[in-house]
C-alpha cells in the first residue's frame, strides 16, 4: 500500500508539473508570436524609412531622372540656403554702401549750400 500512495503522490505532482509547464510554455508561445508580429512591423517601418532616405534606382520621375531621396532633397536645400544667405548679405552690404553715399553726398551737398562744413 505504501508503494500504491507513493505512486499515486508521484503522479499527483508529475500531473501537476506536467500542467503548470503546458500553461506557462503557452504563454511564452504567445509572447514569442507578440514579439514575431512587432519584429515584423518594425522591418516594415525600417525598410519604408530606409526607401525615403535612400534613393530609389528603379523609380523616376516624368523627366526621365532618379527621384531624389530625401537626403539629397536635404543637401540640396541645405546649399540653396547657404547661397541665399550669402546673396542676402552682399545685398546687405551693397544697401549700406548706397547709404553711406547718399548721407556723404547729402553732407557734400549741404556744405556747398550753407558754406559750413562740420568734420565728422
Amino acid at each position: 500500500m505504501a508503494n500504491s500512495y507513493k505512486l499515486d503522490l508521484s503522479q499527483a505532482s508529475l500531473d501537476h508539473l506536467i500542467s503548470t509547464t503546458l500553461s506557462k510554455s503557452n504563454l511564452v508561445l504567445a509572447s514569442a508570436q507578440e514579439l514575431s508580429l512587432t519584429r515584423h512591423s518594425l522591418a516594415d517601418q525600417l525598410a519604408s524609412l530606409v526607401d525615403d532616405i535612400l534613393p530609389s534606382t528603379s523609380q523616376s520621375n516624368a523627366k526621365g531622372k532618379a527621384p531624389q531621396s530625401l537626403l539629397e532633397e536635404l543637401e540640396h536645400l541645405h546649399g540653396r540656403l547657404s547661397e541665399l544667405e550669402r546673396t542676402r548679405n552682399y545685398v546687405r552690404i551693397i544697401e549700406h554702401s548706397l547709404e553711406l553715399r547718399y548721407v556723404s553726398t547729402f553732407n557734400s551737398k549741404m556744405c556747398q549750400t550753407h558754406f559750413v562744413c562740420i568734420k565728422q
